[in-house]
C-alpha cells in the first residue's frame, strides 16, 4: 500500500501520489510507484468501483475481522458507514464502504472514530478486505460454479483496464 498523501514529482509539479493517475494515467502513475519504492512492475489492472462491488457479492460476501481501538467500531459520517468490532459479513457494498473509510474532519462537526491512524488504517482494511476476496476466490469453490464465474465475469467485463494479454 501507498501512502495516498505521499507527495511526488510528477512532470515537474509536487502533489498527492492519489493525483498522478488523473494528471498522467497508468504509465505516469506506474512510473512514480516504480520510482518511490524501487520494485520494477511488469503488469497493472485498473478496476473499478463497479467491479470490486460486483466480485465481492458474486462469492456471496466477504468476512472480514474489525480490530478498531474503538469499542463502537468504526464510523466515517462523510460516506455516512458504521462497522462494529469483530468478525463482520460484508456484501459488495459494505466492503467499498469499509476500503473507503477514513477519519476526515467533516463540515459540519460530526466525529469520525475508529480509524485512529488514518490513511494506514484505511489501506489495513483494504488488505483484509482483498485478502478475505482472494481467499474466497482461491478455496475454488467460487470458480468451480460456473454461475459464480460468469458472475465474476460479467462484473469485470467494462470494469477493467489493464495491460494483460490471453
Amino acid at each position: 500500500s501507498i501512502p495516498r498523501d505521499l507527495y511526488v514529482n510528477v512532470k515537474g509539479s509536487y502533489m498527492k501520489i492519489n493525483a498522478a493517475y488523473e494528471y498522467g494515467g497508468l504509465d505516469t502513475l506506474q512510473s512514480i510507484v516504480e520510482s518511490v519504492t524501487g520494485l520494477t512492475i511488469n503488469h497493472r489492472a485498473l478496476i473499478n468501483y463497479a467491479a470490486f462491488k460486483s466480485l465481492i457479492d458474486a462469492v456471496g460476501g466477504v468476512d472480514v475481522d474489525i480490530g478498531s481501538p474503538d469499542p463502537r467500531g468504526i464510523y466515517d459520517p462523510m460516506i455516512g458507514y458504521q462497522v462494529g468490532n469483530g468478525v463482520q459479513h460484508l456484501n459488495g457494498t459494505d466492503a467499498l464502504l469499509l476500503v473507503r473509510c477514513r477519519n476526515d474532519p467533516t463540515y459540519d462537526g460530526r466525529v469520525a472514530y475508529g480509524l485512529p491512524n488514518g490513511d494506514f488504517d484505511r489501506a489495513t482494511n483494504q488488505r483484509k478486505v482483498l485478502v478475505a476476496l482472494l481467499t474466497k476466490i482461491g478455496t475454488g469453490q467460487a470458480l468451480a460454479n460456473p454461475a459464480t464465474l460468469q458472475t465474476i465475469i460479467d462484473g469485470l467485463s467494462g470494469n477493467v483496464t489493464s495491460d494483460f494479454t490471453a
